[in-house]
């Protein structure tokens, strides 16, 4: 009883995964491609914030906003929220790439661009604040930040 009880599970998260779409936006017409594309969002973390850093790093320099987890090499919200960070790692161990991930409820995963140098996600963080308007007092700070270390990388 257990095994058709099994079987009929597998097969309805096979079926529900097939029929979602997630991996094939071209099948939902109402969808364009961009619908799995996200920019610059205002996260309390920034990417070029994770460069560098080894998996030890990223513990202690964001203990109790975001953990390190190694099974899937992304760096997640500790507040629950389906959100995380992908991350590359470099032969030194340390953060060489990012991309932010986003679950949308219907399980499909939103991503933004895979950032490859802290310079590129320096840029990423620039345009996407600039772009926002009004700036709470944590962003501004946040944007000035960037614009001093994207200025620094440039000399």
């Amino acid at each position: 009883m257990k095994s058709k009880l099994y079987s009929l599970i597998f097969l309805v998260v096979l079926v529900a995964g097939t029929v979602s779409g997630c991996d094939r936006p071209q099948a939902q017409g109402h969808f364009s491609s961009d619908h799995f594309k996200t920019g610059y969002v205002p996260w309390g973390i920034d990417e070029f914030e994770l460069f560098g850093l080894t998996k030890k790093n990223l513990d202690e320099n964001f203990k109790g906003k975001m953990h390190f987890r190694g099974e899937d090499s992304s760096a997640v919200w500790n507040d629950g929220r389906s959100a995380h960070y992908h991350l590359g790692f470099g032969e030194d161990d340390k953060v060489a790439s990012v991309q932010r991930v986003f679950i949308d409820g219907g399980g499909c995963e939103i991503k933004g661009p895979l950032l490859k140098s802290k310079k590129e996600a320096l840029d990423f963080s620039v345009d996407g604040l600039s772009k926002l308007g009004k700036l709470d007092q944590g962003d501004q700070a946040k944007l000035e930040r960037a614009k001093a270390l994207l200025k620094d990388l440039s000399r």
